[in-house]
């Protein structure tokens, strides 16, 4: 998988994968860090699933994207537990 990004003067670039593991995080060269379940969906159930190198977060749950809010509530943290 390769992410795309434009860059500040509009140039498409790939974003490489450095590293990946068998639980579906992956590191690319530009810091970019992704997780995914064994279906291909953005999915973590212990924090964010996409983090940019620029510090920006994104929650996802089984492909589906979802505030921090929602993430750390109460009944979604129950839903996890409960689908574990």
């Amino acid at each position: 998988m390769q992410l795309h990004r434009k860059d500040s003067d509009g140039v498409v670039k790939e974003i490489h994968i450095m590293e990946r593991d068998s639980n579906g995080y992956k590191l690319y060269k530009n810091g970019d860090k992704t997780w995914k379940n064994p279906a291909g969906q953005y999915h973590r159930t212990d924090g964010h699933a996409i983090k940019y190198a620029d510090g920006s977060k994104q929650w996802w749950y089984k492909g589906k994207q979802i505030s921090k809010k929602e993430y750390y509530s109460k009944d979604f943290q129950v839903k996890i537990v409960m689908e574990s």
